[in-house]
Parts: structure tokens; sequence; C-alpha cells
């Protein structure tokens, strides 16, 4: 058994620094044989009742490349966005947001939305904002 030094010799000849490591060394310590003692009680507790605990290791993994997987090219975006076809849709004579967006699903557009209306007058309000279309009237709109 080791002999401990008393209190006055510890003040003496350790700094606060060495002795904080000291304290966090035996923390540490501690907490390794804590965690051991819990492996060793959940390894037997799963050997009782049929199953068995390996604990994982870290040896390193040989490295094998994993197979290639083929993946099939990407294609060009078939869908435009909303924006370019009310611009196609538009033209100089006023069009009712009915009919906007008749037209836009005649040209295949089609939304994922419950309203698609309400869909349509958000982008008509911007496009109002960024003045690429003009607002004639109520729910009234022309390309510029």
């Amino acid at each position: 058994m080791v002999a401990k030094p008393s209190a006055e010799n510890i003040l003496k000849f350790y700094s606060l620094d060495e002795l904080l490591n000291l304290i966090r060394e035996k923390a540490a310590l501690e907490a390794e044989g804590r965690l051991a003692e819990a492996k060793k009680h959940l390894s037997d507790a799963l050997n009782l009742i049929g199953g068995g605990w390996k604990e994982k290791t870290t040896a390193p993994r040989e490295t094998e490349e994993p197979p290639a997987v083929e993946r099939k090219p990407r294609g060009p975006r078939k869908k435009a966005p909303l924006g370019q076809l009310i611009q196609q849709v538009l033209g100089p004579q006023p069009m009712k947001i009915d009919e906007i967006l008749t037209s836009l699903q005649s040209l295949g557009y089609k939304s994922k939305s419950k309203d698609p209306r309400r869909i349509l007058y958000l982008e008509l309000t911007k496009q109002v904002a960024n003045k690429t279309i003009k607002k004639l009237g109520r729910g009234m709109y022309a390309s510029k």
C-alpha cells in the first residue's frame, strides 16, 4: 500500500494546476473502473436471458472498396418554372386568373397544391412586383 503524503507536504510540493491534473486523472480512473463493472454486469445479465453482448472493437478495418452502384444519369429538367410559363401564356390582352390557369394547364403545368389558384396568384404578385407583367384591374393581368 502506498503511503499518502500529508496535507502540508502536498501544499508545499504541488502547484494548483498539478493538483487539478491529479484529481482529473483519479476521476478518469474511477470512471473507467465503474464503466468496466457496468459492462460486466450487463454482459452477465444478457448471458442469463440468452443473448450475448460483445464490446465493439476499434480495430482498423480492411480497406475494401464498396462495389460501384450504377446510377441512372439525370436528364434535363422537364418542368419550366411557373414564372416563365406565365410569361408565355400572357399576351397584350388582359386575362383573368381562371383563364391563365387553364392556359397553363394546357401547356402541361401541374400543381401539387390543393389550391393552385392561390399559387398562381402568389406568383402573379411576384411578377407584378418585379415589373415583368402588369396588373390592369382586379384579377386582370397582361404582359408588358
